[in-house]
């Protein structure tokens, strides 16, 4: 498909030789490769759901009301409807308990797509820490680069605010927080149209089995059973900091798929939210210590022989970085970083 998936691009330009990298490219593009997989008419588009019925009298059935006045029957409703799930909302009501809350994780990230190129984000990205705030970026659609900028906001709503302000108001909060950080972050930010930029307060959840005990958890024993299921953020939201969100949706389709094939609906579900559970809790929690570790000064004084990296032989890194720091090869070289850690390295017998 192309180096970062330049090949998705109308004026892309040729890779003349093999190049490694992971494929990048937008998640609209992502599921327009797999409608083209889908039996012609399966999608339907413009639909709101408002509400879902359930009838005692027709217990393998749900009824999904939607804004437009239409109504549909399912055997099973699967809701992969993100982390403000309506379907979650819904299934609550019907069952009468409150919904489970999400927990705040004091970070906020705000993200934008910027066409300003420079060396350290041309089929590359960088991070930057500081102990409070932490940027991310990536190549993004051609030469596009992506950027995230997280920042710790201890009062959800300070949080709730700013995401309720203007584009402009963020990218000026963006630009408070990198002033005076290396090259090219100020440019890459200020060069960033608007309408790419948005921010939200980062939220997660303990994924909870809707359709049987647990120990901790009399779940509903008195409850009718609901051909209801969740998926992804819906089921387990949680923290960008270990990069799992989207891999682990991904992973439940398949999964959900595997277990109806296997056994009646009920059992199929309890299964189902069984393994899923126990897959995803541990990335929700890692998730969540990343998000707490990376906005803290720890993370700026972290133990360096813990650090490791792929491709070089335990204890090498440390002499490599050892060299650099003591050539002051830093970030802030910039766009002349390349060319300094290159000279380092033919100098250095023990780069070798």
């Amino acid at each position: 498909m192309g180096y970062y998936g330049q090949d998705f691009s109308s004026n892309r330009r040729k890779i003349k030789e093999k190049k490694k990298g992971n494929l990048r490219i937008p998640r609209q593009m992502v599921r327009n490769i797999m409608k083209q997989k889908l039996k012609h008419g399966t999608l339907k588009h413009g639909k709101t759901l408002l509400k879902l019925d359930y009838n005692n009298s027709y217990p393998d059935e749900i009824v999904a009301c939607f804004q437009d006045g239409t109504k549909a029957k399912f055997d099973l409703l699967v809701g992969a409807d993100g982390i403000k799930s309506r379907t979650l909302d819904e299934y609550y009501k019907l069952i009468e308990e409150p919904r489970p809350p999400l927990s705040y994780l004091k970070i906020f990230l705000v993200l934008g797509i910027s066409p300003y190129i420079h060396p350290l984000t041309t089929e590359r990205g960088f991070y930057t820490l500081d102990g409070t705030s932490r940027l991310f970026t990536m190549p993004f659609w051609g030469n596009y680069c992506m950027w995230q900028l997280s920042f710790r906001v201890e009062d959800e709503e300070e949080a709730v605010k700013l995401k309720n302000a203007s584009s402009s108001f963020k990218k000026q909060q963006v630009l408070l927080r990198v002033k005076g950080w290396h090259e090219p972050i100020e440019d890459l930010i200020q060069s960033t149209p608007l309408d790419t930029i948005w921010g939200t307060a980062l939220m997660d959840k303990i994924p909870q089995p809707l359709h049987y005990k647990t120990k901790s958890n009399a779940c509903f024993t008195n409850k009718p059973f609901l051909p209801i299921v969740l998926l992804g953020d819906a089921m387990h939201p949680m923290s960008p900091f270990k990069g799992q969100g989207a891999n682990q949706a991904l992973k439940d389709g398949p999964l959900l798929a595997s277990w109806l094939c296997k056994s009646v609906l009920s059992t199929a579900l309890k299964n189902y939210e069984r393994v899923m559970c126990a897959k995803c809790t541990p990335k929700v929690l890692a998730s969540r210590y990343a998000a707490e570790f990376l906005h803290s000064p720890s993370v700026l004084q972290s133990n360096k022989k813990d650090i490791q990296f792929v491709g070089y032989k335990d204890g090498d890194f440390m002499n490599y970085l050892k060299i650099l720091e003591e050539k002051n090869i830093k970030a802030e070289l910039g766009s002349k970083l390349d060319d300094a850690v290159n000279a380092a390295i033919l100098n250095e017998e023990s780069f070798k």
